[in-house]
């Protein structure tokens, strides 16, 4: 399998894009937030993209592959947790809601049955 490297940088959204020569199956375009931090950390350097030493370019391809790849896997760590946190708020929110009981509609509620079911009053009896 012959992996390639094309990276467009001179553009106006500039990406890199790392495909199988064989098949032209695309594995990774790197772009935007992704590409100016790999570039700005010093994570990989422009002139080894194109480099012509196949030693440098296998490495430089392994590193895309597996930064594209930390990326993808946080993105989705990300979204996992704040899907559950989202989850447990809205199952908080349930838990303070006060839950209506079904009424008995085949007799008429009393005022005093309807309190009790709906507005969980409870009647204590007055001493005198």
């Amino acid at each position: 399998m012959t992996i390639c490297i094309n990276a467009w940088l001179e553009r106006t959204s500039p990406k890199i894009t790392i495909y199988n020569q064989s098949t032209n199956d695309t594995l990774a375009i790197i772009e935007g937030e992704l590409l100016d931090t790999i570039l700005t950390t010093g994570e990989i350097y422009t002139k080894d993209l194109y480099s012509s030493d196949p030693l440098v370019v296998k490495e430089v391809v392994m590193d895309l592959l597996l930064i594209y790849t930390r990326f993808e896997l946080n993105q989705q760590i990300n979204d996992a947790y704040n899907s559950v946190k989202t989850q447990r708020q809205i199952n908080r929110r349930l838990q303070d809601t006060p839950q209506k009981r079904p009424s008995n509609k085949s007799k008429p509620q009393t005022t005093k049955e309807w309190l009790v079911d709906y507005l969980n009053i409870t009647f204590t009896p007055v001493l005198n």
